[in-house]
């Protein structure tokens, strides 16, 4: 009889540790939603929408276009822009030819001087008679130095302009691109605010991507339960499926608030600092099954 009673005592004891156990779990369990991170595409430039080329709740690849702001006149401005530095191209100085005149005019000068020189040696000719060529000469090369100079500046006066235009030219081609609105990553379409024909302002927000095949969910922890979560922790996600039943995912701990949230007192007591919530932040893969603002519920 006695081994009987001990033997019940265990039994007992065991059930009640499946029963602790299962309020321990039951206690560790926290209650949220799913959410999506969200992006708001803002526009690259001024105009009217030509083309949107996605729609709500359709997928894009990365870098792919799903919007086209009206690019005509800024195409417009990049074509005159181009042909005005052509022009200046076409205005540069001539310096090598501008110079070979002044150069043949000297030259022609320097076979005079030694035709002279040839005639004082034999008597025909005077000293007189080179040093007036001798001062011609003189003349050329200053008249050289003097237009070379003023080709050169006027040379580096276009050359400024036209470096001044051709940014201007980059600026314009940047502004045509951004025109061009690039989903920047592989991405869902939540919402699109702008109809195709609408005129838009650069900057105002075109649509709402978030990233394919992630989601968050966002429980509240109270301040005595920290202990079980900790950032890039695997946890268990509960969501509701049809017929009332709940399926689960795994995910990881990402980020946990360093500030309490709904505190109702001033008075930091440990009673009620167990009385306050911590956001937890969990990231998971999602195919599809598990939609924006779902409820669920966390187990570490």
């Amino acid at each position: 009889m006695a081994g009987l009673s001990l033997r019940r005592v265990f039994i007992s004891l065991f059930a009640f540790a499946v029963v602790l156990g299962c309020k321990e779990n039951d206690a560790l369990r926290y209650y949220g939603n799913f959410e999506a991170r969200e992006l708001m595409l803002p526009a690259g430039g001024s105009g009217k929408i030509v083309s949107m080329l996605v729609s709500e709740g359709g997928e894009c690849d990365s870098a792919t276009v799903v919007a086209v702001v009206d690019t005509s006149m800024l195409v417009l401005e990049r074509e005159r822009i181009a042909s005005a530095i052509d022009a200046l191209r076409y205005s540069l100085p001539d310096i090598d030819s501008r110079l070979s005149v002044i150069l043949e005019k000297r030259e022609a000068l320097e076979r005079e001087l030694a035709k002279i020189e040839q005639l004082i040696l034999s008597g025909s000719a005077s000293d007189k008679m080179a040093d007036g060529v001798r001062d011609n000469i003189a003349l050329a090369n200053k008249e050289h130095d003097a237009v070379k100079s003023t080709l050169l500046k006027e040379n580096s006066s276009v050359l400024a302009q036209i470096g001044a235009m051709e940014a201007q030219l980059k600026i314009v081609q940047q502004r045509i691109e951004k025109c061009y609105l690039r989903a920047p990553f592989h991405a869902r379409i939540l919402e699109v605010n702008i109809m195709e024909g609408e005129y838009v302002a650069e900057g105002s927000p075109v649509m709402v991507l978030t990233r394919w095949g992630t989601l968050d969910f966002v429980a509240w922890v109270p301040g005595n339960h920290l202990f079980a979560i900790s950032p890039g922790d695997s946890v268990t996600l509960f969501y509701d499926i049809y017929g009332g039943k709940t399926d689960s995912c795994r995910g990881r701990v990402f980020h946990v608030s360093e500030r309490p949230q709904f505190i109702p007192s001033m008075v930091q007591t440990r009673e009620n600092r167990w009385e306050q919530h911590y956001k937890v932040k969990v990231i998971l893969n999602n195919m599809g099954a598990i939609k924006p603002g779902m409820p669920g519920e966390l187990v570490p």
